[in-house]
């Protein structure tokens, strides 16, 4: 046999070709998710939200909510706080001298009922109250010794000061007003000095002062959820977030009543203007109190800002180096 092909031999079958060789599977490491970035391969299937979701582990919602409930807290404290400086006896005492003097004239009866207060000091009892005849304030009076001893300013400036703790005390109401002092709208200034005089009173006072240590409260253990649940700078960034959130409605309604008091305006005589001049200096509380929280949340929140967008703009991205791979 000389291995030749003869006519009639079968023919030969094709060599089946030669399987590859098998390789052993190997899966990429699963990538670490750590505070510092991401490392390892992560899966083709991951996308940027499944990376952001891990990050944060599931709670972005949940934390989204405790900061809104941060800037509420915050917000029910900041206009609580701006209504008891508002209201509080420091402010809220000459605001209430200038009302009542723009509801009694106080000024103008004490020099036209002097005498007559003078005559009441002499042949009245040693004990009894020298009443300002005409005088719209009941309960408020003079004593024979302020009488003898001190001069018209004097009375003046001790029935001014009288009147406006009863007023505040009492609220408007303890003014027996009189039909002149009844007439005029809000933007009048009888009726500006009405509505202040509502305004500030010692029971708006107490309302204001008892909120402020709930929602203080509240404020800070929101405020200390969003910190420990919080990521990174993030924490810090969302903490300055809500306290601007806080400051915005703050400082709208202050700026709303600056508009009303500039719109009511005075009508030219110098204790309306006085009396309009206090008014925007209460409106001004709030809008003040507000701006000074916002640049407070700017001061947290831009600089952690800043600083996170640099470390994440330094970091490599997991998904280009896969692509690159």
């Amino acid at each position: 046999m000389t291995g030749e092909r003869r006519e009639g031999d079968a023919p030969e079958e094709p060599l089946e070709p030669m399987p590859p060789p098998v390789r052993p599977r190997y899966d990429p490491p699963a990538p670490v998710v750590m505070e510092e970035g991401v490392f390892g391969t992560p899966p083709s299937r991951m996308t940027l939200d499944d990376l952001e979701r891990t990050r944060y582990h599931g709670s972005a919602p949940w934390i989204s909510a405790a900061v809104i409930g941060f800037a509420l807290a915050v917000m029910v404290w900041l206009a609580a706080y701006s209504a008891a400086q508002a209201t509080g006896p420091t402010v809220a005492l000459p605001v209430l001298e200038r009302a009542v003097e723009s509801l009694t004239g106080l000024r103008g009866l004490v020099t036209v009922q002097e005498p007559a207060i003078r005559a009441a000091a002499t042949a009245g009892d040693a004990d009894a109250p020298i009443i300002v005849p005409g005088f719209e304030v009941p309960g408020v009076a003079l004593t024979r010794a302020q009488v003898q001893e001190g001069s018209p300013d004097d009375w003046y400036a001790s029935l001014l000061r009288a009147s406006a703790e009863a007023v505040r005390q009492g609220g408007v109401e303890a003014l027996a007003f009189s039909p002149d002092a009844e007439t005029g709208g809000w933007f009048s200034t009888p009726g500006g000095a009405r509505l202040l005089a509502r305004m500030l009173s010692e029971d708006n006072h107490n309302r204001a002062t008892m909120l402020l240590w709930p929602s203080a409260i509240a404020s800070l253990l929101l405020g200390t959820l969003v910190f420990v649940a919080g990521h990174g700078l993030g924490r810090l960034q969302a903490l300055g977030v809500g306290l601007v959130l806080a400051a915005v409605p703050v400082g709208v309604a202050g700026l709303a009543g600056m508009g009303i008091v500039a719109f009511a305006g005075s009508d030219g005589s110098p204790l309306a203007d006085s009396l309009s001049a206090m008014a925007a200096e209460l409106a001004r509380t709030p809008f003040r109190n507000a701006i000074t929280l916002a640049f407070a949340g700017l001061a947290i929140a831009v600089p952690a800002l800043i600083v996170r967008f640099v470390v994440e703009r330094l970091q490599p991205d997991p998904l280009a180096e896969q692509e690159l791979a």
